[in-house]
């Protein structure tokens, strides 16, 4: 997967979520999606579930800094 491909699937999911298109945002989805990529092992599982939960990492994160931000306020 290239990081074109991993740009289009980043944008999707934060379309789906409900999540600003940022750069930001982008971009870590990004570094969870190329994580997953990276730790794959399919000894343990496939690399659709390994995505899908890194993905579930990465709107977790999101969301942390979105609190974060709005206490720092």
């Amino acid at each position: 997967m290239n990081y074109i491909d991993c740009e289009e699937m980043a944008k999707k999911v934060l379309l789906s979520s409900r999540q600003k298109l940022t750069d930001e945002n982008i971009g870590i989805v990004i570094d969870f999606i190329l994580r997953a990529n990276h730790k794959y092992n399919t000894n343990i599982g496939n690399e659709f579930g390994f995505r899908k939960m890194y993905i579930q990492f990465a709107l977790k994160k999101i969301q942390t800094l979105k609190k974060k931000r709005y206490l720092d306020r």
